[in-house]
């Protein structure tokens, strides 16, 4: 019989006592792979502490207007250039977690870009639910071009004013801002 073999697995030590049991006869299992349920609750707690350190909320619309085609910085400059060097383009979750209440006005604009916010479950859906067949149907192949669709947030004080749509990135259209909550 052969002498047993220690063979270290995640800090603990297994004796193999059989003989002819080396280290790569054993195969333990490995951690449990994570459940939807605890990747959600894991991203619940990153949000719980981004909003807590450095929430963006939706604080206006840029007068400036643009296709989707010219660029995320330069749509994120278009809100600096209007509301100071902590604003930025807002994507639809910072939106949709601000109060209503605290939101500006959209009845004088006809819309502004949103940039999109992926849900956690996978494939092409928005977090406010509006669902494409690829991710750069969201975002004109990153505000890159004017062949495809982008996410934007509609105005107009009509029936869908405040709604989410998914259009043409042709359209000339506004850029929603976000700024920190000290702003």
């Amino acid at each position: 019989m052969s002498m047993p073999k220690r063979i270290a697995v995640s800090g603990m030590v297994l004796i193999a006592a059989c003989a002819g049991v080396g280290a790569g006869d054993l195969n333990p299992p490995g951690p449990p792979a994570p459940t939807m349920s605890t990747l959600q609750q894991v991203n619940n707690k990153l949000d719980q502490l981004a909003a807590q350190t450095w929430s963006f909320q939706f604080g206006g619309v840029t007068t400036a207007t643009t296709d989707g085609s010219h660029g995320w910085w330069s749509m994120n400059q278009l809100c600096t250039n209007e509301f100071g060097p902590n604003a930025r383009m807002c994507t639809s979750k910072e939106v949709m977690s601000t109060p209503v209440s605290q939101w500006p006005s959209l009845a004088a604009y006809n819309g502004a870009w949103v940039h999109p916010y992926f849900a956690p479950t996978g494939g092409y859906t928005d977090v406010s639910g509006m669902a494409v067949s690829s991710g750069g149907n969201f975002s004109c192949n990153g505000w890159g071009t004017t062949g495809t669709t982008g996410m934007w947030l509609v105005g107009g004080g009509g029936t869908y004013n405040g709604a989410f749509a998914v259009s043409n990135c042709t359209m000339v259209i506004h850029v929603a801002c976000c700024l920190p909550p000290s702003q």
